[in-house]
């Protein structure tokens, strides 16, 4: 008993099916803390407990998002005590994924330390086949139970509608009140549900912690990838179309290269789903601009430093998309954050071979792109402070 850890909510988990194999365990299943956390058992085995934000590679094309065609087993290696009338888990616990046909594994468990001794609980819900340390749990139902599900840099995994404190969310639906995923609540956004298209007017945004009015994404609905009223899209497709080599104009509004408006991009929709995380489609329309500028000044000489900096002044220039008395934007909304992550993710894609051609009377420098194989799915990482304050100079 003593070499036994239990798993703790938030635990690090594991796939090896999945592009993005390290993923995030969510316990919906109880109340019961283990060192302040909540309990892990065998019924947390759902698509909400199971958290990846990858694609399986045994999907059509691996472009499909784990989170639309897992289908998992039981837990397997289970503790021996009952938790609310289930088994906890174990650090060595497992499960299959019996579509991608991997073993999903526990990476971290989360538990700080064993006990030290072990002696009868009578805490509320522990059922005990072997004794447990009172000191490795509680059972109080406080509402901040899901406060650390995100930091300021991080989003987090979603989590499911149990134990929420409903109250404090902003709940976003579609125009027929179809739920779509929660935000949480501050003083200036009060907890309210509300239309997606009504928050797009607020210009409300969760996907990048670092620019202006940004709220911490809850929950979503764990069925997002199959709903009409979005398009979806994997981060293979939106770099497929932003690897198209364009002429700079045919990015602004209703041009070829304007993602948000294409039949092959967003087609007009506001809200698009990537992987199986909301996104506005205007904030992924920046996308595609942002590396094919940048590419271009690779291709003109330019260090990467200077490229990330010169395609965001251009963005920032032309910030409305319109090329002639347009108004420029070097605001901290999203755009700008997006083209510096566009960037950053492009600087890793890309790289330039000079080559020298003798003219008749001089040396001819000729820069040519090289495409690295570095995975699309990186353009999902959001942008830390620091990256924010190198190129943004405090100024945004």
């Amino acid at each position: 008993m003593s070499a036994k850890k239990y798993v703790c909510n938030l635990a690090k988990i594991e796939c090896q099916m999945c592009t993005n194999p390290n993923g995030t365990l969510m316990v919906t299943s109880n109340m019961i803390k283990l060192q302040g956390k909540l309990w892990a058992t065998e019924k947390d085995k759902e698509k909400t407990n199971l958290m990846f934000q990858g694609t399986c590679k045994a999907s059509p094309q691996q472009s499909v998002p784990c989170i639309a065609v897992m289908q998992t087993g039981q837990w397997q290696g289970l503790g021996d005590i009952s938790v609310q009338g289930s088994k906890p888990l174990l650090e060595s616990s497992t499960i299959m994924c019996n579509y991608g046909g991997a073993i999903i594994k526990i990476k971290d468990d989360l538990q700080k330390s064993q006990p030290s001794s072990l002696l009868p609980t009578a805490v509320d819900g522990i059922t005990p086949d072997v004794p447990v340390s009172l000191n490795l749990i509680t059972s109080s139902l406080e509402n901040d139970d899901y406060n650390d599900v995100a930091s300021a840099d991080d989003d987090g995994p979603f989590v499911s509608e149990k134990g929420l404190n409903k109250e404090n969310l902003i709940n976003v639906t579609t125009s027929s009140g179809k739920f779509l995923f929660s935000l949480k609540s501050n003083e200036t956004h009060k907890a309210q549900t509300i239309t997606a298209k009504k928050l797009y007017n607020k210009k409300i945004q969760w996907f990048c912690p670092q620019a202006d009015n940004y709220l911490k994404l809850i929950k979503a609905n764990d069925q997002l990838p199959t709903f009409n009223e979005l398009k979806h899209f994997t981060w293979k497709e939106i770099v497929k179309f932003s690897e198209i080599e364009r002429w700079n104009f045919n990015y602004r509004s209703g041009g070829s290269g304007d993602w948000k408006l294409s039949a092959k991009g967003a087609d007009g929709y506001i809200l698009v789903e990537i992987n199986g995380f909301p996104y506005w489609a205007d904030a992924i329309g920046q996308i595609p601009f942002s590396i094919d500028v940048f590419t271009d000044y690779l291709e003109d000489g330019y260090t990467k430093e200077q490229a990330i900096k010169k395609t965001i002044l251009t963005g920032q220039k032309y910030g409305d998309g319109k090329i002639f008395g347009g108004k420029s934007d070097f605001s901290n909304e999203y755009d700008n954050h997006i083209i510096l992550r566009s960037c950053l993710w492009a600087k890793k894609r890309y790289s330039v071979s000079v080559t020298s051609e003798m003219m008749k009377f001089s040396t001819r420098k000729i820069y040519t792109l090289k495409k690295n194989s570095f995975d699309e799915n990186q353009l999902g990482e959001k942008l830390t402070k620091e990256q924010v304050k190198k190129y943004f100079n405090n100024e945004n």
